[in-house]
């Protein structure tokens, strides 16, 4: 028998993120489900209208219900604005949504805002981990500027740290305690929480028990999903977090431009058992970075092929170490050759694709991915949709601060890191002795996405290192041929703006 599961949102939205919302329902899979849908239309634009009434055509067992009013909801790409009367009509929408899942007999209730984007798995997997509620993981910026965070949280209003009653934290512990806890919700699983909504799953046992998301009169937080929280604990519900299939939240309107590059992580199109080979140039790294970055990737990578540039200290013997027990092709040069990145930089790739690689990491012995990688780019490399992954790379300034200023934003333009090899592809190169590129300029021109995955350079976050790199580019470039004169001045700048870094 299949699992009966209504599909169900109050629907007030512009069309263009309507239309994506409505494209990802459509493309849930459903074997062993049989799917129905209840879309409250509180629509505006009759665009919008127009969205859901085709979606009712071209779907069985939908049903639209009208209820157009004049009152102002305002999205801007700042915020969003809630009225209480607002929150008070939604919190009666979702009871009238949880009443209907109860009348036709569904086993769940699939309560999901009409902004976000889903991923095609994410329905059958939250239906298979047997609880009375629980929300698929979602991140963003509730402001601008701001560092992306979950919609679940532990306690209270919205606290990301653990704490007992007659507890007292400093402000310290509070900061620390809520790095463990978005840490553990970066990495695939299942948690339990204390507040949830907006892409929630509720079993028709929770709704026998009672939940809903009427105001309780003697609570003054706002939000009709921390009240449906608070009454679900009450009842004996348990609140769940996953993290294996996060949706995308387009919660202002240049987000959609990200939505094609969202959706190469979870693509339908998979190959089984693709090769992910590591390339990295290292020369004197044994006592820099290179230790922490190989054991930060080594989980990940099938193979490593390593261009040593002439190395004097003990980088072989730490490359050697590290990767052990992985496949691992070490090229020593007899002489530096950076002084000609571009004849470096050609080697490096002409080594790996000899060895028939699949996929090409390029990363540098300075750069670091951050932990969420490990479940990532191994989702990266299946697909087949894409053949080019841009990340995107922040320059610490210290070991916790990044810098960020006119002349140093790598971080606001994902640059390539990870690239499917093409024998069919003719690769062209920037012919340059200096900034020539980890990879050949035109791989621009295949298929890719940027991925919303962070790079660490440490290679300018200690004064030594930028003192040495800023002589070399004096030494290479002096007349900024191949690079801009201001940013390599801005190196030894006393005063840049750092910007502390969060996991």
């Amino acid at each position: 028998m299949k699992t009966r599961i209504l599909i169900a949102s109050p629907v007030r939205q512009k069309p263009p993120i309507l239309e994506a919302f409505l494209h990802s329902v459509s493309d849930l899979h459903t074997d062993g489900i049989e799917p129905s849908y209840h879309f409250i239309d509180d629509n505006v634009a009759d665009a919008s209208t127009a969205l859901l009434d085709h979606f009712r055509h071209t779907h069985d067992r939908c049903q639209i219900t009208r209820a157009h009013d004049s009152d102002e909801y305002v999205c801007d790409d700042t915020s969003h604005y809630w009225s209480d009367a607002l929150v008070q009509k939604v919190a009666h929408f979702k009871d009238d949504l949880l009443a209907d899942a109860q009348r036709q007999g569904h086993d769940f209730l699939f309560l999901v805002d009409s902004d976000l984007v889903l991923p095609a798995q994410l329905l059958q997997h939250l239906a298979s981990l047997g609880k009375d509620v629980v929300s698929e993981v979602f991140w963003t910026s509730w402001q601008p500027g701001q560092p992306t965070l979950p919609q679940v949280w532990l306690r209270d209003r919205y606290a990301l740290f653990p704490q007992r009653r007659d507890e007292t934290l400093t402000d310290e512990e509070k900061r620390q305690r809520t790095w463990t806890f978005l840490k553990q919700l970066r990495r695939p699983g299942l948690s339990p929480v204390g507040g949830l909504g907006a892409c929630t799953l509720v079993s028709r046992n929770a709704i026998h028990k009672g939940v809903n998301f009427s105001a309780i009169d003697n609570v003054s937080m706002v939000g009709e999903d921390r009240h449906f929280c608070i009454r679900a604990r009450v009842l004996g519900v348990e609140l769940w977090a996953d993290t294996r299939f996060p949706p995308f939240h387009v919660y202002r309107d240049a987000d959609l431009a990200r939505l094609p590059l969202y959706r190469a992580r979870f693509a339908a199109n998979f190959i089984e058992h693709p090769k992910l080979t590591l390339s990295m140039i290292v020369h004197n790294e044994a006592d820099r970075w290179l230790q922490q970055a190989l054991r930060a990737h080594r989980a990940f990578v099938d193979e490593a092929v390593i261009i040593d540039d002439a190395s004097t200290d003990d980088t072989v013997d730490v490359v050697q170490r590290e990767l052990e027990g992985i496949p691992l092709r070490i090229i020593r040069n007899p002489s530096a050759r950076f002084s000609n990145e571009i004849e470096l930089r050609k080697q490096q790739w002409e080594e790996c694709v000899a060895g028939n690689a699949d996929w090409l990491l390029v990363l540098d012995a300075d750069e670091v991915l951050e932990a969420r990688a490990s479940t990532i780019i191994p989702e990266l490399i299946r697909q087949t949709d894409y053949a080019l992954f841009g990340f995107e790379l922040y320059d610490f300034w210290s070991a916790s601060h990044y810098r960020e200023d006119a002349w140093w934003n790598a971080h606001r333009s994902p640059r390539p890191f990870l690239t499917r090899f093409n024998p069919d592809f003719r690769y062209v190169w920037t012919e340059t002795p200096q900034h020539c590129g980890r990879m050949p300029t035109n791989v621009a021109d295949l298929n890719s996405a940027a991925i919303d995955l962070r790079v660490k350079h440490f290679g300018w976050s200690e004064p030594a290192e930028r003192a040495r790199k800023y002589a070399r580019y004096q030494a290479l470039d002096p007349g900024a041929r191949f690079g801009i004169r201001e940013q390599y001045e801005s190196i030894l700048d006393p005063n840049p703006t750092l910007v502390p870094w969060l996991e």
